[in-house]
Formats: C-alpha cells, structure tokens, sequence
C-alpha cells in the first residue's frame, strides 16, 4: 500500500518485485548501487537488473557511483545503471560535474523510449541541462554511447 525500500540481498526480492508488478500497471525499480566513481556497471549490478526485470521490472533505474554509468537492456528492458550526480557537491572532479536526466517514453503501460538530457554541476550544486550545440553534450553521450540500447 506503500512506497518502500527492500536490500537487493533481500532473498525475496523477486517475490517481492513479481507482487508489486500485479499492482501497478508499469514498475519502475531504482537501485541504490555501484562502485563510486567507476563509469561502467559491474557483474553484481547487471545480475540485480537481471533478477528484477525477470521478476516483472519495467524499467531499472540507478544511482550511487557520483558519476554516470552505462546504460544496457536485458529482454527489451532499459536499464539505467547510473544517472551520475544532479544536485550535489563534487565539484573537484568533472566526471563527478556531468550527468544526465532520462525522459522516458511509455506507449500505453510499457516503456517505448529513453531520451537522454546531459547536464553539467555549476556554481556548486547548480545542475544546468547541456543545450545540444554543446561540445560537452554530445561527450557525456558519447561516453555511454557504447553500452546504449536506445542509439
């Protein structure tokens, strides 16, 4: 009847996730997970969205590492590994500046797209949307270019 947090150690995670699924009519699952600061998911974190999305999930969206991650699919399934940072304090690094915000679109219940909008951390804490003229626009893109089912 709730919103929740469970541990994705959790033994009945899919059990879990398979209940919620015949509630809602699309489930949007958000890991808090990764390695900080490593651009690209690990073993463990693809295992989790695997787990989920076999369990019903939607759509996987996730964060942690402070820096954006790759993005992959499994079954027709967009997972987000990580959005990187939005509105937070690691100026000392740009990887930890760039990130990005996910428009999804939906077709009826099931998810049809995934747009992705750059931004930048400014004036600490600031986060600005990258216009796509922008030579930083389309590096943050390129760099989870490689991983991205929506190209």
């Amino acid at each position: 009847t709730s919103s929740g947090i469970i541990l994705a150690s959790d033994p009945d995670l899919a059990t879990i996730i398979s209940n919620a699924k015949k509630e809602v009519d699309t489930l949007i699952v958000s890991f808090h997970w990764g390695v900080e600061y490593e651009t690209v998911h690990n073993a463990r974190q693809e295992e989790i969205a695997k787990r989920a999305i076999d369990a019903g999930a939607d759509l996987i969206v996730g964060h942690h590492p402070h820096v954006a991650q790759d993005l992959s699919e499994y079954k027709g399934v967009p997972i987000i590994y990580s959005l990187g940072n939005f509105i937070f304090d690691q100026n000392w690094s740009d990887e930890t500046r760039r990130s990005f915000a996910a428009q999804i679109t939906f077709t009826g219940t099931k998810v049809t797209g995934v747009q992705l909008m750059p931004a930048y951390i400014e004036n600490w804490v600031q986060p600005r949307f990258l216009a796509p003229s922008e030579a930083l626009y389309k590096q943050i893109l390129s760099d989870v270019a490689a991983h991205s089912w929506w190209q």
